[in-house]
């Protein structure tokens, strides 16, 4: 039988050669029980011989040693379809300036951890602006390419200083054109809110304590009991901490309650980022139902991480 000691200078062995690697084939090269390799892993990291990605391949973060960054390339295939996107988009821009991004790509660079590096400048006027670095990207030419497109947008705001005045006919059409958006985004926002009242006049109406009750039942049901609890939003959402029954044992999970009409893409993100400050998986619990993008974000980046069940 080969020794605890042995068995991680082999698996750190294996990384060093072959990373970045799955825990599956750490225990295949080793020949060694999944669960055991996967704790060894976890050991290495704690002790900072190896390091592992925010990333998921089949469920399971990638574990790999400093020098083989450049190989996490070759797994951007395993992102979701909008974080894929704004991967190549900074592997191909090398720095993206945040204020000048879509919301989705936003929350996209954020997500991508091992492929986008935040960096901060302080401006003249004190103002925080925030860049995107491409990872691989030496961190002094990223201060001078974030150096001179600071420097370009000076220069164009110096243009358009200097440019003629804009005729009356022109501010008149521009005015009119004004009008017309904020006509447009009324009118958007009065049928935005028609259909969220259609929405909830479709389901039962439930008060704070019909939510928390239903909640309890369904601890109750699963034999889930709770260790902390945090009220978020009085009456709409709360979170709270549990030891929920499994084959293995007891496992901890961040399960939030949330009272809303519809859950989306851009909602999981979001929470699972709560749970993944706290490195728990997360259990929704909400009143209203998920998207059909939402469900298929939960299965192709999160699943076994992230769960929703409806409290009926």
């Amino acid at each position: 039988m080969v020794d605890a000691k042995e068995l991680r200078e082999k698996i750190l062995s294996f990384v060093k050669l072959n990373g970045p690697i799955l825990p599956v084939q750490a225990s295949k090269s080793v020949g060694s029980n999944i669960l055991f390799s996967a704790a060894v892993l976890s050991e290495l990291v704690a002790t900072g011989h190896v390091v592992f990605t925010n990333m998921k391949v089949g469920g399971s973060p990638l574990y790999y040693v400093k020098g083989q960054e450049v190989k996490l390339q070759s797994f951007m295939n395993h992102l979701g379809e909008k974080p894929k996107k704004a991967c190549l988009d900074l592997q191909e821009k090398k720095i993206i300036r945040d204020h000048e991004c879509e919301a989705w790509e936003r929350v996209a660079l954020r997500e991508i951890k091992d492929f986008a590096f935040q960096m901060t400048v302080k401006h003249d006027d004190e103002s925080i602006e925030t860049f995107w670095k491409w990872y691989l990207l030496d961190e002094e030419e990223a201060k001078k390419i974030i150096g001179g497109l600071i420097e370009e947008a000076k220069q164009e705001v110096i243009q358009e200083v200097v440019e003629p005045e804009v005729t009356i006919e022109a501010k008149q059409e521009q005015h009119e054109l004004i009008k017309e958006a904020v006509r447009e985004q009324l009118r958007v926002e009065k049928e935005s809110i028609k259909e969220e009242k259609k929405e909830k006049k479709k389901r039962t109406k439930k008060t704070s304590k019909d939510i928390l009750s239903l909640a309890f039942e369904f601890f109750e049901k699963n034999k889930i009991k709770v260790i902390s609890s945090n009220i978020i939003k009085k009456n709409k959402e709360m979170n709270y901490i549990v030891e929920i029954p499994s084959e293995i044992g007891r496992l901890n999970y961040l399960v939030k309650i949330k009272d809303k009409v519809k859950f989306t893409d851009s909602d999981i993100i979001i929470y699972n980022s709560e749970a993944q400050s706290g490195k728990l998986p997360m259990l929704l619990l909400g009143t209203g139902n998920i998207t059909k993008k939402a469900e298929d974000y939960i299965n192709s980046n999160l699943k076994g991480y992230f769960m929703f069940k409806k409290l009926e």
